[in-house]
């Protein structure tokens, strides 16, 4: 009776193994933590550490490039001038005409003077002369002027010690290259023209 029992497999199917029957999956023994290659700990061991990111340089700061006066300067075509016998009347009139106080007086392309709406007032008004009076009777001989290759900060200085917000503009030969004021100068230079130009207000003004 028990041999009828036995039966015998298909073709093709295999014997399950222990695993089968305990319920645990097939699959390659797995080797102890103590058991690992002692050679792959020595390379985690001897590993070298990740590299530390660099820090990023920074861009160099450049200094502004210096500006000079024949940046900023009014040319000379465009600079209305007078003689040493043109009349106060007519010098007035070009003031009022081109909304300025200071005239550059020539003699040819030579600065030879200065005229300033002051003048004319305590000069000349003040002091009762006709208004066809010459200009050389009552103008300034003794100008302050600079060159046109000059840093603007040194003429800003100038300016401000002197307490004027005007100046002529020569060559090496007193021949005048143009007009610059001290608004000018606020447009290359806008801190320290500034502070020059809230400096001249506070003094008594001379051009």
């Amino acid at each position: 009776m028990a041999g009828s029992l036995a039966r015998r497999l298909p073709p093709g199917d295999k014997v399950q193994d222990n695993h089968s029957r305990t319920g645990t999956p097939p699959g390659p023994a797995r080797v102890p933590p103590r058991d690992r290659p002692a050679g792959r700990a020595r390379r985690a061991a001897n590993a070298a550490p990740p590299a530390s990111p660099r820090p990023r340089s920074r861009p160099a700061t450049r200094e502004p490039l210096p500006m000079y006066v024949e940046e900023l300067m009014t040319p000379a075509a465009r600079v209305r001038t007078v003689t040493r016998d043109t009349g106060l009347r007519e010098a007035a009139r070009f003031m009022r005409e081109d909304d300025t106080g200071v005239l550059p007086v020539n003699d040819g392309d030579t600065l030879v003077g200065i005229l300033t709406d002051r003048d004319i007032a305590i000069r000349a008004v003040a002091e009762g002369m006709p208004a066809d009076t010459p200009v050389g009777e009552v103008m300034t001989g003794e100008v302050l002027y600079c060159y046109a290759d000059a840093p603007t900060e040194d003429v800003i200085v100038n300016m401000r010690d002197n307490a004027i917000r005007r100046m002529p503009v020569v060559d090496r030969d007193r021949n005048l290259r143009g007009m610059v004021s001290i608004v000018d100068l606020t447009k290359g230079n806008p801190k320290t023209a500034g502070e020059a130009l809230a400096r001249i207000h506070d003094q008594p003004p001379q051009t």
